[in-house]
């Protein structure tokens, strides 16, 4: 009779074997990956998106599901918003609006910066800016003689399609 419940039990475990490798495993991949979507720096740390992925499948309702994408939700904010810091003044930039920053800098911080360091009379400085303007009224001129090719292309295939006199 022991025999028989230790192959009983060996059965059961291999039947939970294959439902996790087939089952389960390919969902817990697919919450790997959504994690990884939303949260890219999961995937290089030591709580990874497999682990989060398993506390979403270990969780007993969708309530629970909800609750531990939110715990995730606030670490990961709370670790991107350390990384949002003024180089200059050294304060938090994260909850800064957008147009007023120049990278995670404000933007009068380094404005600020670039007056005191940088006299605007060089010759260089002024050198660099006509040749930016240069460079910019060129990337123009290509931009419009690919666009006049193009509507030279069109015009043509419509030309090609019109094959007789139009009737009356």
């Amino acid at each position: 009779m022991n025999k028989i419940s230790k192959n009983i039990i060996l059965t059961y475990a291999k039947g939970i074997r294959t439902i996790q490798s087939e089952q389960i495993d390919p969902y817990l991949k697919l919450i790997e990956a959504e994690l990884i979507k939303v949260y890219p720096e999961l995937k290089d740390r030591e709580d990874n998106a497999l682990n989060w992925a398993y506390d979403v499948m270990n969780a007993e309702s969708n309530t629970e599901v909800v609750e531990t994408l939110e715990r995730l939700d606030k670490i990961i904010r709370n670790e991107r918003a350390s990384d949002w810091t003024c180089n200059y003044c050294g304060k938090n930039t994260f909850n800064d609006d957008i147009e007023y920053l120049f990278g995670t800098n404000h933007l009068g911080c380094v404005l600020t910066d670039d007056i005191k360091n940088r006299s605007h009379s060089d010759p260089d400085y002024n050198l660099n800016t006509e040749l930016r303007k240069i460079s910019d009224l060129e990337n123009e001129l290509r931009h419009t003689k690919r666009e006049l090719q193009n509507m030279e292309l069109k015009l043509h295939q419509l030309r090609q399609d019109y094959h007789h006199e139009p009737t009356n």
